[in-house]
This record gives C-alpha cells, structure tokens and sequence, in this order.
C-alpha cells in the first residue's frame, strides 16, 4: 500500500512540472492565511487518505491549469501595445468620432463599422501610431473634442474596440463587421458606405470603389 501510494504521489508530482504549476504551500502555512490548498506528503497513512488527498490535489491542479490558460483582459493587453495611452479616454475618443460620424445611423453594426474603420487605419499606420492620434488627425474623421456622446455609443466604442484587441492577442473570431482593408467611408446622414480605396481621377474628385454598404 505505502508503495503505491509513493507511487501516485510521484506521478502527482511529475504531472505538476510537466504542466508548470507550482505545488501549493504545506498546510501549516496555508492554514495560517486562512487557506484550504493541500499538498502532497511523501507518504500516506491509508488508503482513504491516498484518495482524498488525490482527488483533493486533482482540483487544485485543474483550477491551477484553467488560470494559466485565462487570456488576458482588453484592458490588458490595450496597455501592452500602447504603454503610457489612457484606455477610458480611448474609448471616449472613438465614441466622438461614432456622435460626429454616425448619430444619425440607426444600425448598431454600421456604427461599428465607423469605429473599425478607424482600427483599421491604426492597424494600416494612417495618421498617427495610437488608435487617438489616428481618430482625431486632420482631415479624417468628423471629431469634436467637446462632444457628448450617448452611452449607446460609448458601448459600441467600448465593444469593437475590445474585440480589436482580442484580436491583436490572437483570436481569429471577434466578430469583425469590416474587413482589414476598408479604411474609408462616406456617409449622408442615414447610413455609411465604406470602401477600401480612393480612386481620384482629375481635380480632386472621389470616386469609391468596391463600395459595401453594412447594416443589422
């Protein structure tokens, strides 16, 4: 009995430095924080023991396992890429590119779109290196610094632009309403048209083209 115990105690063990996790403090010193984790003694008085300490091991070690893999939070990951910008204001931003660009819109998913359109421009290096640069550069979006945005619109904000990092961590499915190529829209107050390229023929006239028109 002692010897399978030590047995299963050893495959325990190798099982935690084959996934990284590290064993938790001994009982002594977890009841001393106040603690419930376990940990595996070098041997077991019986049988029953052997079991109650395996199983209790078990969970600690799935929920161990389930916390390395959790991905980090948009909020996160919005601070590794641009180190010393303001999240909150970020999205403040977008949403007074989305009042200026599309207050009018009745469609959620072509006001996403608007705010894509900008990430889009980001991800492109058009005017600017942070998502505020790009948004409030001259001449591109339709922004006022003293503008108050619905909270609708700070949602939709708020949503694409977490969905864009998630997909910088590398998700493949965010939910993206824009393809990465359309950078350039132009609106009449109802609904966006968005394209991916300017054609300019002559003076200074704008013709879109492969224009896409996204609504609910």
């Amino acid at each position: 009995m002692r010897r399978k115990a030590i047995t299963a105690a050893a495959m325990l063990i190798a099982l935690v430095i084959a996934t990284g996790v590290a064993l938790p403090d001994k009982p002594a010193a977890a009841a001393a924080q106040g603690k419930t984790e376990t940990f595996i003694p070098a041997s077991f008085s019986s049988a029953a023991e052997n079991k109650t300490m395996r199983i209790q091991f078990s969970s600690y070690l799935k929920a161990k396992v389930t916390e390395a893999k959790k991905k980090p939070a948009p909020r996160e990951i919005f601070a590794a890429l641009y180190p010393g910008e303001d999240y909150d204001k970020t999205v403040a931003v977008l949403a007074k590119v989305l009042q200026g660009e599309a207050r009018g819109v009745k469609s959620d998913t072509n006001k996403a779109a608007v705010v894509w359109c900008v990430l889009n421009r980001v991800d492109a290096g058009m005017r600017g290196d942070t998502v505020i640069e790009c948004a409030v550069a001259a001449n591109q979006f339709n922004y006022h610094r003293k503008a108050r945005p619905s909270e609708s619109l700070k949602a939709i904000a708020k949503d694409v632009l977490d969905r864009w990092l998630r997909e910088k961590y590398g998700e493949t499915d965010v939910g993206r309403v824009l393809p990465k190529d359309y950078c350039f829209f132009h609106g009449n107050g109802k609904y966006n048209v968005f394209r991916n390229r300017y054609k300019i023929k002559g003076s200074k006239k704008v013709v879109p083209v492969r224009s896409e028109y996204y609504e609910d």
